[in-house]
C-alpha cells in the first residue's frame, strides 16, 4: 500500500466535489487511522549489504513485524548505529514516498506523523527508525539525510522513543511508556525537525517534552523521497547473538498541506 491517506474532501461515491476542500465524502482528518508498515507486503525493500537481517515476519495479530538478526560480535561498529555521523551500513527496508499516485519530493512541505510500539518481551539491543529520507540505499549520512522517528529497546529495560534527524536523536523513556508518537515537518529541501510524546497503556502522555531539530539541506537528489525504516545498534559496540529478535509495530501518515 502505498497511499499515505486519504484527502478529506474526496469523494469516491460518485458525488460531491474533490480535491482539498471541506463537505465532501471521503476520510474525517479526526481519529484518522494511521498506515500500519507490514515490512512483508512486498512494497518494501531491504537494503543490507553486510546481511545482519536473518529474517523478517509479520505478526498480524498483534500488528508488529518480527525481525530476527544474524550474530555481530561486539567491537567497533559505529557504520551500524544510525546515531553517527560517518558511514550507514545499518540494514533498512525502503519504499517511495506517495500520497496517493503522487511522489513526494524533496521541495514538498510534509507533516508526518509516526507511532512506534515495541513488544514487551524484549531479548535485543537495538534502534528503529522511520521516517523520509533522501536516498535511502546511501553508505553515508548526508546521502541518506533522514528525519523521523525513533526508538529503543535494550533487553528488557523500558523502551524509549523520540525524534531522529541527521546523525543523532532525542529520546526518553519516563515511566516506561507503552508507545511513542512523534509529528514531524519535513521539507522544503531540509530535513526539518519534530516533537514527540510517550505514552501510557490509555493514550495519554508520559512524556512530551521531546523534541528535535535540524537545518541540514538536501540539496540534491531526492524526487522522490523514500520512507526508511532502519534497524540499529543501540551502540557502536553492542552485540547480538544469533537468532535475536525485536518486535516492533509501526504505523505512519503524511499529508502535504496546500500552501497557497
Amino acid at each position: 500500500m502505498t497511499t499515505s491517506y486519504k484527502q478529506y474532501g474526496d469523494d469516491t461515491s460518485g458525488g460531491g466535489g474533490g480535491g482539498g476542500g471541506g463537505g465532501g465524502g471521503g476520510l474525517n482528518p479526526y481519529d484518522t487511522e494511521l498506515i500500519e508498515v507490514n515490512l512483508t507486503d512486498g512494497t518494501w525493500t531491504l537494503f543490507d549489504p553486510d546481511s545482519l537481517v536473518k529474517s523478517v515476519s509479520y505478526d498480524a495479530t498483534n500488528k508488529r513485524n518480527v525481525i530476527t538478526v544474524n550474530a555481530l560480535a561486539s567491537g567497533s561498529n559505529a557504520k551500524y548505529n544510525w546515531k553517527n555521523s560517518g558511514a550507514k551500513e545499518a540494514p533498512r527496508w525502503y519504499k517511495t514516498a506517495q500520497i496517493g499516485t503522487e511522489n513526494i519530493n524533496r521541495e514538498d512541505m510534509i507533516s508526518g506523523v509516526y507511532l512506534l510500539d515495541f513488544s514487551d518481551d524484549r531479548e535485543m539491543s537495538c534502534d528503529i527508525v522511520c521516517g523520509l529520507s533522501k536516498m535511502p540505499t546511501s553508505g553515508v549520512t548526508t546521502g541518506v539525510n533522514l528525519g523521523g522517528a525513533f526508538g529503543q529497546i535494550s533487553a528488557q529495560a523500558f523502551a524509549s522513543y523520540g525524534v531522529y534527524t541527521f546523525s543523532g536523536a532525542t529520546f526518553q523513556a519516563t515511566q516506561g511508556p507503552q508507545k511513542g508518537i512523534v509529528g514531524f515537518l519535513h521539507g522544503g529541501d531540509r530535513i526539518g525537525g519534530g516533537a514527540a510524546a510517550l505514552l501510557d497503556s490509555n493514550g495519554e502522555s508520559n512524556n512530551s517534552g521531546i523534541d528535535r531539530s535540524t537545518n541540514q539541506v538536501h540539496g540534491s537528489n531526492g524526487r522522490p523521497m523514500s520512507v526508511l525504516v532502519g534497524l540499529g545498534l543501540r551502540n557502536d559496540n553492542t552485540p547480538w547473538d544469533d537468532d535475536d529478535q525485536v518486535k516492533i509495530g509501526i504505523k505512519y501518515l503524511l499529508l502535504k498541506p496546500s500552501l497557497s
